[in-house]
């Protein structure tokens, strides 16, 4: 899962800047690879993640953070679209992706984690990542 996910990193920023160049957008070579990389090691822990929770013999405390990682991203990703670039894109997309993180998040947690401390754990996961990816974004 861990090798699927490394390679749907890059894909889909091969995707996102095949599409904007064809559409005649520029396109920033360091950019690119500034993303790709980060395509390949976040894929590579979300492929990891979902093995994790597909495995109903692993831990269940690492089964929580496994269950917040994808929504810590969004989230993460939603405020800093909200705080620091609400002029290029709607913050109503940004909203709809922090309400998606949300429910994504109980979702998981509905069907793959049990118990109010693995709840809170999961929380707590997405919760740190989100600040984590925030900080992060706003050094790039």
């Amino acid at each position: 899962m861990a090798v699927l996910g490394a390679l749907a990193g890059p894909l889909a920023i091969a995707g996102y800047y095949g599409t904007s160049f064809a559409r005649g957008y520029g396109v920033s070579m360091s950019f690119v690879l500034l993303w790709a990389v980060a395509g390949v090691l976040f894929g590579a822990v979300m492929g990891l993640a979902v093995w994790l929770l597909r495995s109903p013999m692993r831990p269940t405390w690492l089964r929580a953070v496994a269950a917040g990682y994808w929504p810590g991203i969004a989230a993460g990703e939603a405020a800093h679209g909200i705080v620091r670039i609400p002029v290029t894109t709607s913050v109503g997309y940004w909203i709809g992706e922090a309400i998606v993180a949300i429910a994504v998040l109980a979702a998981t947690l509905w069907r793959k984690v049990r118990g109010w401390r693995a709840t809170l754990a999961a929380v707590a996961a997405a919760a740190a990542i989100a600040v984590a990816l925030f900080a992060v974004y706003g050094t790039v």
